[in-house]
């Protein structure tokens, strides 16, 4: 585990102490070359999302603009996370950029998957019905016995749609080798496995604990960086089979200049 050279004594309230506040600049500074692929490409999206003509009666414009717009702004929300030092909540959040990716590309090579996302919609309220004639607790046993009294859960109750599962939007969308890999490992922080639990330990040379640590981690910070680039050019590239007027030669560019950066990850 890495840690800034402040050390632990002078993060004695975590992320919230006042010295957390001088580790944005440090991580753009380190990752400036990162931080300028990024910052163009968001620039990018977000000019691409306020030129949208959305016609609210096309249920899939509609969708592929409100996944887009989801998109971009975890994007900038990992980013924020990645600047404070919060490695594993930034890849949490790119997780969820990736789910809204995988809907995106779906709903862009399957028009008729726009139906099964308003199904699982449906799907998910069932769900919450059915959860909450489960809950044990007296006080919210009472709430339930009124809500499944009133009649208001019935129809949610009674519904017969079926969600459509992660790894088949992945699939539909031509993602699915993304499914098992990128979002397999960013998994990883989101759930607390084990290998991403580990980032609270520092260890000596031989690899035994010596101490806990929750500060802000510094290093190692291309992969999510390059995440975060990445996600939003493919959404464009998405975005652009349903919106045939979004221009797509910007992203490439910015797509060949970020690959050349990665090459640096490998090196």
């Amino acid at each position: 585990m890495n840690t800034t050279a402040a050390g632990s004594h002078a993060f004695a309230l975590g992320f919230l102490s006042e010295v957390a506040e001088q580790v944005p600049a440090e991580v753009r500074a380190r990752y400036s070359d990162w931080r300028a692929v990024l910052l163009r490409t968001t620039e990018h999206a977000v000019s691409v999302q306020h030129d949208l003509v959305v016609h609210v009666e096309d249920q899939r414009e509609v969708f592929a603009a409100a996944l887009f717009a989801r998109l971009i702004s975890s994007c900038q929300a990992a980013v924020l996370l990645l600047e404070r030092g919060l490695v594993p909540q930034a890849r949490c959040v790119l997780r969820a950029a990736l789910e809204a990716l995988f809907a995106l590309a779906a709903i862009a090579e399957k028009p008729e998957v726009v139906a099964r996302l308003v199904e699982s919609h449906e799907a998910e309220q069932r769900r919450a019905a059915k959860n909450i004639g489960l809950w044990q607790h007296p006080d919210l046993k009472v709430i339930a016995s009124h809500e499944l009294a009133s009649g208001r859960l019935d129809e949610a109750l009674a519904s017969k749609a079926t969600s459509i599962a992660t790894v088949d939007l992945a699939a539909a969308g031509g993602f699915e080798d993304w499914y098992r890999s990128l979002y397999m490992t960013l998994s990883w922080s989101v759930h607390g496995a084990a290998i991403d639990l580990e980032r609270h330990f520092v260890k000596d040379s031989s690899g035994v604990i010596v101490e806990m640590c929750n500060e802000p981690d510094l290093e190692d910070q291309q992969v999510p960086w390059l995440v975060a680039t990445e996600l939003q050019l493919k959404a464009i590239l998405m975005l652009q089979k349903v919106y045939p007027e979004v221009p797509i030669r910007q992203a490439e560019e910015l797509g060949a200049e970020l690959m050349q950066l990665a090459g640096e990850i490998a090196a």
